[in-house]
């Protein structure tokens, strides 16, 4: 029987080349739309799932709450570390990482500018997963001076030498490589390429400040704790620890907890260390992508019972000899799922084509492997069945029902069965059209807004070149700028400690001799005149 249905769908495909052509590309278009939106949906749904006991696993937040405003950022002070890791048994582990600025990596004679570097506690690795290739996690930041780098940089600066016991220099200052750990996966929050031991800032650096918030702190606590319990008493540790402190500024500040997993699509934060996105934008590229697959569906349901009086002799015949209507149901269905299948070929073709463009477009890094997954395959079954279902139930009900008699003697009317389901799917499917374009109109006039609205200067002719490595020009600035304005094309030099618009350092402040203590936080950017 499934032969028969086979052999009929395929010679029936073969008749209307252009129809089947028309129906394949218009589903084929939105599969791959539903597609793309389920692989960027799922990446972005996905960050920092991979985490073992990632239900344990928090990242510490400081909430700061002043007279005139209240601020919330992804960081905390070092002195609040120590606090919890001496008074709070509820933790497990607890690692702090301090991000610090870009570096300049010296190799032979070459210096190669390198990101994400920052220094950190050993039980880091007891928290996150991040798998060794090579070395002890146990012991890899240990000692002062030691570092753990990435896959990557292991095999761009050593090739296929060993780099376990070698050392690295960077910023003039040379590092014992003590572990090679797997690079992070795309779909995490926190990108590593060198961990430093937090051991080597030791005198250097002021870990037991408490409004110094630099750190991130990373915590795993025990099984069966109450997360609603230890939450309220971390809300305190600040009044406990540094109640002196507060009074002087005038100043509340709590602490609270954030699952790790949650941080990319929830957490809003001061200092994150990457843009987090907003959960609606999620909710929106899914309806898009569902309006997208809706459309070709109507089509296909329009095109199918347009083309029915083709089909009713066709029918009449087949009820004559004897055939059901259950049997008629599932030929139709039959021929409707090998368009299907096709169509489904070509949307993984179009998506094949699409991932340069789809990667440039959302900074990612898809590839012929993100299809090639269980959750894909699922996806598509269950788009498959979809589809088969919504856009071929009645179309093959509505051909399934036409009566032998009248069929045979052309007296059915075809246009009268169905008529107002036709006009609602017409309708519809112009609405959702209608409503997809205003809505790119709208988009694209608002990317064009932020694009081309003034900010306050001429942004033309302006260049920002960014000082990188243990490089400094504080001290010999007016040299570096009379070097400049010597050369004839440039017209103007200035200098600032952050490019503006993006976060600048803040710093606790109050009005001198205002009679006024209480000090409030504010922004200060470096510039010259």
């Amino acid at each position: 029987m499934f032969k028969n249905y086979l052999k009929i769908a395929l010679r029936n495909i073969r008749k209307s080349k252009g129809y089947t052509l028309i129906n394949v590309c218009g589903i084929a278009i939105g599969i791959a739309c539903c597609l793309v939106v389920f692989l960027y949906v799922s990446d972005e749904l996905g960050f920092d799932k991979y985490h073992i006991d990632k239900e344990r696993i928090y990242r510490i937040a400081t909430r700061e709450e002043s007279p005139t405003s209240t601020s919330e950022a992804a960081t905390t002070c070092g002195a609040f570390a120590q606090a919890l890791k001496d008074n709070y048994p509820q933790i497990e582990k607890l690692a702090r990482i301090l991000p610090v600025s870009d570096g300049v990596v010296k190799h032979g004679n070459k210096n190669f500018y390198e990101k994400n570097r920052v220094y950190s506690d050993t039980d880091l690795f007891s928290i996150l997963t991040i798998p060794f290739i090579m070395g002890n996690p146990e012991t890899a930041l240990d000692r002062p001076s030691t570092i753990v780098i990435s896959d990557r940089m292991a095999k761009k600066y050593f090739e296929t030498e060993n780099p376990l016991g070698k050392t690295i220099a960077i910023n003039n200052r040379e590092y014992e490589i003590t572990g090679i750990v797997e690079d992070p996966p795309p779909n995490t929050h926190f990108k590593y390429d060198f961990i430093v031991s937090l051991k080597t800032l030791e005198g250097r650096y002021p870990f037991d400040a408490w409004f110094l918030s630099n750190f991130y702190t990373y915590i795993k606590l025990k099984p069966n704790v109450d997360i609603k319990n230890f939450s309220e008493q971390l809300k305190h540790v600040a009044e406990i620890y540094a109640k002196e402190k507060l009074e002087e500024g005038d100043e509340k500040v709590s602490y609270f907890l954030q699952p790790v997993p949650d941080i990319h699509l929830h957490s809003h934060l001061q200092s994150e260390m990457e843009p987090a996105i907003h959960p609606i934008y999620l909710t929106i590229f899914s309806i898009v992508g569902l309006f997208v697959l809706l459309i070709a569906c109507f089509n296909f349901v329009n095109l199918n019972t347009a083309r029915s009086a083709k089909r009713a002799k066709e029918v009449g015949m087949r009820k004559v000899i004897g055939a059901g209507r259950g049997q008629l149901i599932w030929q139709f269905l039959g021929e409707s799922f090998v368009i299907i299948l096709f169509a489904i070929l070509l949307a993984l073709l179009i998506i094949e084509l699409s991932f340069p463009y789809l990667n440039e477009l959302t900074t990612k890094n898809f590839t012929t492997s993100n299809i090639l997954q269980p959750k894909v395959f699922l996806a598509l079954f269950c788009l498959t069945l979809f589809v088969t279902i919504f856009a071929s139930g009645y179309p093959s009900l509505f051909l399934s029902g036409f009566q032998p008699i009248k069929t045979i003697k052309n007296s059915v009317n075809i246009s009268s069965g169905g008529s107002g389901l036709r006009r609602i799917l017409v309708v519809g499917q112009f609405a959702i059209s209608i409503f997809l374009i205003i809505g790119t109109i709208i988009v694209y006039q608002q990317l064009n807004f932020m694009k081309n609205q003034y900010l306050g200067f001429d942004k033309e002719q302006k260049l920002i070149l960014p000082i990188r490595g243990p490089i400094s020009i504080r001290d010999n600035y007016e040299l570096v700028k009379s070097e400049f304005l010597k050369h004839n094309s440039i017209t103007g030099v200035t200098v600032s400690s952050e490019v503006p618009g993006e976060r600048s350092d803040r710093w606790d402040t109050r009005v001198a001799g205002s009679g006024d203590n209480r000090y409030h936080e504010m922004n200060y950017p470096y510039n010259d005149t």
